[in-house]
Order: structure tokens, then sequence, then C-alpha cells
């Protein structure tokens, strides 16, 4: 009896001591509740994980984490390249070897290794985590371990002279490298989509997936001998990539929870900054600009400038100064023509990106998808000309790469002349590709008698990413060539990356846009100042009058940035902003308009005096009556105006027709026979019809005979013929109408017996 209970005491310790045990903590099931107390609007996701692992006393020689945000390629690690004990996460590349052996038709996934069928083995190494078939596939590649290792290589993105001997030794990752191979599964999901379903179903209720709500989970987690980990792409709103390796940390898989769940709820906060869903529109001509004779669509208040995105094309006259007041305006792409006539848009208001997407280029030629705002999102070989902008703000956080500027965030061979910018630019980022531009955001082009009057502010929120930012008062980043330009910048940037600032431009760079074209900066003003700080372990820190960094060449000829000032900070904690009041007052000053100056509301604040404008409103006259100048005459033109009653500016100009002289009196009837006692009207027209009125008088040569009154009534008086006269007063014009007048003899008996 007592071997019994020995051997039964045996058998339960072996269970308790084997890696199985590690996944005998009850599942925490999909629709657990549970979130760590963040607020990521002041706090990075670094800062909360770090909170996090402090709270919970795990030391950070047991715990390694990579996290990767697939919308903005934002990147976050904690220990990234420290190498740990991996145990079944080899078997995610080793699946994905596999799967690539099937596409390049080396193999089938029908056929058999060993006693597996292909198709059947993957099933079973990454839902069931199955050593034996794993085993067997590995042996089947390569028995040299560290051949076999070299093959898993290349799935992580990594350089193999960058990995530590251990690697080929031992079955050891790093966040990094898991990373690397799960970025390449997403970017490859569909020829690999049958490795993601057996992932999907993989432990659907434990480690990153206890906590994932409805958010689909796809991971490949691991253990042995106190390591456990896991590795997985989490579908949220903000796909996300995140990794998470343990030793000894105690109740392991629920903290690998609740990490996944702490990123879940970041992405969740990234996805709540994107711009929301343009709601969709019926697509007609009814909702375009309407055309004139010469086939130029004529824009004259906003819903009609609106309508450019339904034909981005086309060619475009503004005919009428636009308030764009009263709504933020959503950027919209174009690529035609348009002529501002020497018009005003103004109050535009932007707060989120437009729905285009773009490819922009760093310094580096490395490519990146941003999303831009601006008037316009983006402009491709488009011509603006004869326009100003006139109180702009541009006030955008993103949650990925995004270049904003008051005209278009990204622009391709723009053409724009005489064009005027005034308002205030703002970016708060998280992303790693970022710009501010006066102008432009992104871009290249040719600018001719263009001028900017812009503050131009950014705020890394991103304290970890090391982004890549650009400002530029007339580009932020780009190649183009500029004449006669003036630029009054004010700039601020608070940066943990990289600075490109400069007067003009942030870089000059045509990576992904003109690289072959010689361009020239020449006679441009810039004056201003840019405050900035760095903050990076390799400090850039570009700012200079013309362009921050320059990599391609070009013409810079009689440029004055004599009054360009470049301010740089070392203190990191203080964001550089405009306004440095903790708790600005603004008092208010309404202006109204004037014959010739805008009106407008200023905002100063009464601790530091930063000030800004906004609300304009056009100029305005006070018409008076119309004031006649030269009566018309006979075949001479009159004259007559509406002059402002303030200034005295003619506001209105009429010419009134030359006076056309009557010709001749036609009346109605020629010859009249009346018996006596009846009556006739006789009616006259002046001829020609225009002609000038004449007063017309009606006489009668023998009133005996018959009368005529004032209207032409005619009166049969006796017996016999008269003439009834219809005539001018000044007597130039006459006509007449006999007049017969019957009386018979039985009508004169008649008449004695009445």
């Amino acid at each position: 009896m007592k071997s019994i209970k020995r051997l039964c005491a045996l058998l339960l310790c072996v269970l308790l001591l084997s890696p199985a045990a590690v996944w005998a903590a009850p599942a925490r099931g999909a629709d657990a509740e549970y979130h760590f107390d963040a607020d990521f609007s002041s706090e990075t996701l670094g800062q909360v994980i770090e909170r996090y692992l402090a709270e919970r006393q795990i030391s950070d020689k047991n715990i390694a984490i990579g996290w990767m945000d697939l919308t903005s390629g934002e990147e976050w690690y904690y220990n990234g390249d420290l190498f740990m004990e991996g145990a079944s996460t080899y078997k995610l590349p080793l699946s994905m070897v596999y799967a690539d052996k099937v596409l390049a038709g080396e193999l089938k996934s029908t056929d058999k290794i060993g006693h597996y069928v292909l198709e059947d083995a993957l099933y079973e190494m990454l839902v069931n985590s199955n050593n034996s078939v794993a085993l067997r596939l590995r042996d089947n590649l390569t028995r040299d371990f560290a051949e076999y290792r070299r093959m898993l290589v290349p799935y992580s993105g990594l350089e193999a002279d960058s990995l530590p001997s251990g690697y080929y030794t031992n079955n050891q990752f790093s966040p990094r490298f898991l990373i690397g191979t799960l970025h390449t599964l997403y970017e490859r999901r569909d020829e690999f989509s049958n490795l993601l379903d057996y992932m999907k179903e993989a432990r659907p209720d434990t480690l990153l997936s206890q906590y994932r709500g409805k958010t689909e989970v796809a991971h490949k987690y691991g253990s042995d001998e106190n390591f456990v980990s896991d590795s997985g792409i989490i579908f949220a709103r903000h796909p996300f990539l995140m990794t998470v390796m343990t030793h000894n940390v105690g109740d392991a898989m629920r903290r690998i929870g609740e990490l996944g769940r702490i990123a879940m709820d970041y992405a969740e906060y990234l996805a709540s900054l994107d711009p929301p869903e343009p709601e969709s529109e019926p697509v007609g001509e009814e909702l375009k600009a309407p055309l004139a004779a010469d086939g130029v669509r004529e824009i004259s208040d906003a819903e009609t400038l609106r309508a450019i995105r339904y034909a981005p094309e086309d060619d475009y006259r503004i005919v009428a100064d636009i308030d764009l007041g009263g709504a933020d305006w959503e950027p919209i792409p174009f690529f035609g023509h348009l002529d501002g006539g020497g018009h005003t848009l103004y109050n535009l208001t932007v707060r989120a990106p437009g729905a285009e997407t773009a490819e922009c280029r760093d310094g580096n030629n490395n490519a990146y998808d941003a999303v831009y705002a601006g008037l316009f999102s983006t402009v491709r070989e488009a011509e603006i000309r004869d326009l100003t902008l006139k109180g702009v703000y541009v006030d955008v956080e993103s949650s990925g790469n995004c270049y904003i500027a008051a005209l278009a965030g990204y622009a391709y061979d723009l053409t724009c002349a005489n064009v005027s910018v005034e308002g205030r630019v703002h970016l708060y980022a998280h992303g790693k590709i970022v710009g501010v531009g006066g102008v432009v955001g992104f871009g290249s082009g040719w600018f001719t008698d263009c001028d900017a009057d812009v503050e131009l502010v950014f705020e890394d929120r991103n304290e970890t990413l090391h982004c890549e930012m650009f400002l530029g008062g007339l580009v932020a980043s780009g190649k183009f060539t500029a004449e006669r330009c003036t630029v009054d910048i004010q700039g601020y940037g608070s940066v943990n990356g990289f600075v490109h600032t400069g007067g003009l431009t942030g870089m000059y760079c045509g990576y992904g846009l003109v690289r072959d074209r010689m361009m020239r900066i020449t006679d441009c003003t810039v004056r201003g100042k840019i405050r900035f700080f760095e903050h990076n372990f390799t400090r850039r820190a570009y700012c200079r009058g013309i362009a921050g960094e320059q990599v391609d060449l070009l013409i810079n000829l009689n440029n004055d940035i004599r009054g360009f000032v470049r301010d740089e900070h070392r203190r990191y904690d203080v964001i550089l902003r405009p306004e440095m009041c903790s708790d600005p007052v603004y008092r208010e000053t309404v202006t109204a308009p004037t014959c010739t100056e805008w009106g407008h509301t200023e905002h100063v604040c009464e601790s530091c005096g930063y000030s800004w404008i906004d609300s304009y409103t056009p100029p305005r006259h006070s018409p008076g009556e119309w004031t006649l100048l030269t009566a018309p005459d006979f075949g001479v033109n009159g004259e007559r105006a509406i002059f402002c009653t303030v200034c005295g500016t003619e506001l209105e100009h009429e010419t009134l027709p030359a006076l056309i002289r009557a010709e001749s009196i036609e009346l109605s009837q020629s010859e009249l026979t009346l018996r006596h006692g009846e009556e006739a009207v006789l009616t006259a027209a002046v001829l020609p019809a225009d002609a000038e009125k004449v007063s017309l008088r009606f006489t009668s040569s023998d009133e005996s005979v018959a009368s005529v009154d004032e209207n032409g009534t005619v009166r049969a008086l006796g017996k016999g013929t008269a003439e009834i006269v219809c005539a001018a007063d000044d007597g130039s014009l006459r006509a007449v109408c006999t007049v017969t007048v019957s009386y018979p003899f039985f009508q004169r008996l008649a008449d004695l017996f009445r």
C-alpha cells in the first residue's frame, strides 16, 4: 500500500514539474475584462509598460518585449536584442520555410514527410505545438543545427552577422528577431494565409489572446523550463505585432495576456486619432462647379470649391472671395488647373488628413506611405495661380506618417505662381516620417512670386520612435524651384528624433520626386525664427535659412536670409510652443472691416503677449444711391454710378442708352364710316417702338361732323366728312383718319319720336 502511495506522489510531482504544468493556469476567456490604468494622451506605450512591470515587480532581467504598429511602422522594444530560450516559437519560421517550398514548387502540401502529410504537419506544429512533428520537419531540412538556424534568419529581416553565436547553438530568439519574422508573415499574408489561419486557432483564449475581447489574434506560443513566450499578430483597428519572452516570471501566462491588453488599448487610442471615414456622396454633374463658356468650371462658394473632388482633373476659376469658416474642411485631391482670379479663400480650418495616401521619402531614400492635410491633400502635375489663403488653421494629430501644409500636404510637379498664404499649421505626431510646411508638405514644383507668413508648430508625441521631422516655410521636404518668394516664419519643433528645419525647406531632396533636374532658388527673402530641440542619441539638428539639409545640388543666388534666426534649445522636457503660459488667458478684440482693410478677431494672451488672428471678414464699402453723371441724349449715351459714401470709391457703373427719336405716328385706322350718334376709338403708336416717348394730341377738322377726345374716342355728330388728326405737341409728327358720317331720313325721323 505504501509503495502505491509513493508511486502516486511521484507521478504527481512529475506532473507538476513538467513543462506542461506551465499551461495549467485556467484560461481567462475571450470576454474577460482587464485594463491597466493608462492615459495614452500623456504617456507613451513604453512608459505605460515600464510602469506596469514596476508595479508587478518583474525584473528587467526576466522579460523581453517587442511591439510594432503596422499602420505607422512605429516600434518599441524592452530588452529587444536580448536572446532568450524561445521554446516552440521556432516553429513559426520553420513553417514559413516549408510554405515557401510549396510556393516555389519544390513540395506539394499533400506530400508526405516521414509519416506526416505536410499540410497536416504544419497544422499540428502551429495549433497543437507538436514537438515530434516539428523535429521531423527540421531534420528533413538538415541535421546540422547551425545550418538549420541559418535558414530561419531571412524571415526575421536581420543580418546573419548581427546575431550572437548562441543563436546558432541554442534555441534562442530575441524580440527583434521575432517581430521581424511576424512582420514578414504579415507582409506576405496572402501567400501565408493557411499559416495565419492555423495561428488563429491556436489557444484562442490564452496568452496574448486571453483579454482580446472581439479582436482577432494569430499567435505562436512556447514554453520550456520556466521560459514562457508568445508572439502574435493582433488584428485591432490599428493592427500590431507583439512578442513577450519571460523567464521565471510568476503567473507568466496572465502577465503576457495583460501586456497584450495594454497594447490593444494603445491600438484603440491610435485608432481614435485617425480621420473619420469620408461620407459617400452621389457623383453627378449637378455636384460639379458650373461650366463657363470657355469650358472652365467657375467656383463662387464653398460648395462649388468642395465639388472639385468629383472632377479633380478639370480646369477651375474662382470668381469671388470665399468664406470657408463654419465647418472643418476635408482635404481633397487635385490634378488640374486653378485660377484664383486674385481672390481670397479665408477662414480655412483643417483638423484631419484627407483620405488619400502617397509615398514620401527620407534622406536615405527609404519609402513610406503617408497621409496629407491642407486645402488639398495631394496635387499632381497641377497649376495653381493668383490665389490668397488668409486665416488658415491646420491643426492635426496623426497616429502615423503625415505631412501637412496650408495649400497641399503632398505635391508632385506643382506649378504655383502668385500664391500667398497666411496662417498657422500645427502637427502633433506619433509617426515615423512627419512634416510641416507653409505652402506644401512633401513635394516638388515651381514657386514664383509666392509669399508665406506662417506659424509652424511640430510636437513629437512618441518619445521612443525617433521620428524624422521636416519643417520649412515654403516646403517641409522636397525639391523645387523658388523665384522671388518671401517667407516670414515662426517655427517650433519639439523632436525626440531627427530635426530637419529651414526657412524655405527642412530638406532639399528629390528622392521619389524629380532627382534628375537641376533646380534653383533665386531672389527669395526669408525672415523669422525657428526654435527647436533634438532629443536624440545621434545629433543632427539641421536648421538653416534656405534648406536645413541639402541632399541635391541647386542654384542658389541673390537670396536674403539676414532676417532668419536659428534658436536651438537643450532642455527637452519643455515643449516648444508659441504660447508658453501654462494656463493662458486670452483677450479678444474685434476689428470691423473698412473700405480697404479686412476685419478680424485678434486673440492676445494677457500673460505672455502671444497673439493670433482669425474670423476674417472681407473689406466692405457703404454704397450710396445712383448718381447721374451724363444724361443721355438723342444719339448720345449717358452714364451713372454708385459711390461708397465713406471713401468715395466707385462701386458700380452703368451706361444709359442714347435716346431714339420718334419718326412717325401710326393710327389704328385711316378711315372711319359712322352713322349719326355712333362712337369709335382710334389708337396711336409712335414708331419706332423704342423711340423716346412723345406727347400726342387728337383734334377734329369739323366738330359739327365728328368730335374726338384726348383718348382718341370719335363721336359722330352730323352728316358730312371730317379729319381726325393725331399730332405731336411740337407739331413734328402727325397722322390723319378721315371720318364719314351718314344721317339718313329714316334715322332723323326716328330721332324725332324718341
